[in-house]
């Protein structure tokens, strides 16, 4: 019989002193400021301590004796300027190594002289009020992240693979925005809606060493996930330089994406056509992608000497974009921007219904314009259970003409090994597997009643809460609220991959409650 055991121990010292100050004045000038100073046994050795703080102001000018507006009620102007930071983990400033029976192999090298990465924000804002009625809020903040730290790969020399390390500056914007309606105001009824609007856009504005791709943090399928990079060029479309972008290939979907040599051989009489499923796919001549059973042309091949890429292509299967023949990188596929695993934009819209003892209340929350690698779709072509590729009759539809191979979804060795093509790609991320993951959730629901006072005691509510209770999404996978924590970036908002994650729980509540 094996046995197992490990054990470990860990000592974090903290220390900090902490002053502040609150000043309101004619309650309408309002003052907050606050200063600290951190020292910490997880900065490095020669950066024990650092300070920071912060001061924010609000005028409400609507207080002022000479305010006069018609129809602006309230009006107030807020500012704030501080800082915050985030320390290294335990582990980074320390030498680590893998040892067994058969000996020790190199780890992760250390770095005594690790500095805490600061956050400087500065957040300017109005708030104001309608007819006594409609409430407005509108807020702007750009923020500076210096000393950034980050586990970056270090020289074959050193032995070592990697090294966390203050690499680089991170800068974010943001933009907030609410709207709060009170629909209904009776005696017996009341309705209030709120509406509320964010997004933000984040990227390195500097980087003390050469670009590197990193990953996800998973054990397959995610080594050229995310690039680490300060250029500020686009690639197909997206900024270099922004958070959260995914790289990986792309499949042509259409005529106007392939070179300009080829594009005049691409129509529905062409050697290339798209298909059914909205990929471009090589046929030959005097073919449509719809002969493929009829002339028994699937494993047709279009020899590497023949195809304008220098790389053999199948009949029917989807043509990743790369190099052409002579071209810097020819043969091998194009790594570029598929995608970004931060929104665009989320949104929240709540009601709030109140008529006498019974409370409603119910919250939509999206997320809007992210991508999601789906690597759980690429195990299950890799394993020939994905329901996208079935062919049996329960699919509906499946003819002769549109009916695809087995290989159509499966390759083997990956997207530049042998076999037929195909969209599996050894789970690597792709044009076929990041998919939009924008969603609506119905987030929460209840129901409440107000019972007042059992036999003289208490003032008792029961309630019924539903959570996560709907979906609105066209991804395919489980649950698009989905994501991996760890890897280099830590943060599983970053890293959206569906790695058979479990989905968000829809819960259900009963809660009875009551006062004295």
């Amino acid at each position: 019989m094996n046995f197992y055991a490990n054990s470990s121990t860990t000592s974090v010292r903290n220390l900090g002193v902490v002053g502040g100050v609150n000043l309101d004045w004619k309650n309408r000038y309002i003052v907050e400021g606050t200063y600290r100073y951190d020292g910490s046994s997880l900065f490095g050795a020669g950066n024990r301590w650092a300070p920071f703080g912060r001061i924010s102001g609000v005028w409400i000018a609507s207080e002022e004796p000479w305010w006069e507006v018609p129809g602006l009620s309230e009006f107030r102007v807020r500012a704030s300027l501080g800082t915050a930071g985030n320390t290294p983990n335990f582990t980074a400033q320390y030498e680590t190594y893998s040892c067994s029976a058969s000996g020790c192999s190199l780890g992760q090298a250390g770095n005594s002289q690790l500095k805490p990465e600061t956050t400087t924000e500065a957040e300017m804002g109005v708030d104001f009020t309608l007819f006594n009625r409609l409430g407005f809020e509108l807020t702007h903040a750009r923020s500076t992240t210096v000393d950034q730290i980050l586990n970056v790969p270090t020289p074959s020399t050193l032995g070592f693979s990697t090294q966390w390390k203050n690499a680089g500056t991170l800068a974010n914007r943001t933009w907030e925005a609410a709207f709060t309606l009170p629909v209904v105001t009776t005696a017996d009824l009341q309705w209030d809606m709120r509406f509320a609007y964010d997004r933000t856009i984040s990227a390195i504005t500097e980087l003390n060493m050469p670009e590197y791709f990193t990953n996800a943090g998973l054990g397959s399928g995610n080594g050229s996930f995310f690039l680490i990079s300060d250029r500020r060029d686009k690639s197909n479309g997206y900024a270099v330089n922004r958070i959260g972008n995914i790289w990986g290939r792309k499949f042509y979907r259409s005529c106007s994406e392939l070179p300009a040599s080829v594009q005049a051989s691409c129509g529905p009489t062409g050697d290339y056509q798209v298909n059914d499923r909205g990929y471009v796919v090589w046929v030959g001549a005097g073919n449509t992608w719809r002969d493929g059973i009829t002339k028994n042309l699937w494993q047709t091949k279009l020899p590497a000497a023949g195809s304008p890429w220098n790389y053999p292509l199948f009949f029917g299967h989807p043509i990743v974009d790369r190099p052409l023949r002579g071209e810097a990188g020819e043969g091998t596929g194009r790594l570029q921007v598929i995608g970004n695993t931060l929104p665009d934009f989320r949104l929240g819209w709540t009601n709030n219904i109140t008529w006498g003892k019974l409370t409603a209340y119910v919250l939509f929350d999206g997320t809007f314009g992210h991508e999601i690698n789906n690597q759980a779709e690429g195990w299950g072509i890799f394993d020939f259970n994905a329901s996208s590729m079935d062919q049996g009759p329960q699919k509906g539809g499946v003819t002769v003409e549109n009916a695809k191979p087995v290989g159509y979804s499966w390759r083997v060795g990956g997207a530049e090994g042998v076999g037929t093509g195909g969209l599996y790609d050894i789970l690597g991320p792709n044009s076929y597997n990041v998919e939009t993951g924008s969603y609506v959730k119905i987030r929460e629901a209840s129901l409440s009643y107000k019972l007042g006072s059992i036999a003289g005691a208490g003032d008792w509510t029961v309630s019924f809460i539903g959570r996560n209770l709907f979906t609105f999404t066209n991804y395919t996978g489980m649950d698009p609220e989905i994501g991996v924590s760890g890897g280099p970036s830590g943060s599983g908002f970053i890293n959206q991959i569906d790695a058979f994650g479990f989905p968000t729980l829809r819960t259900f509540t009963l809660a009875v409650s009551t006062r004295f």
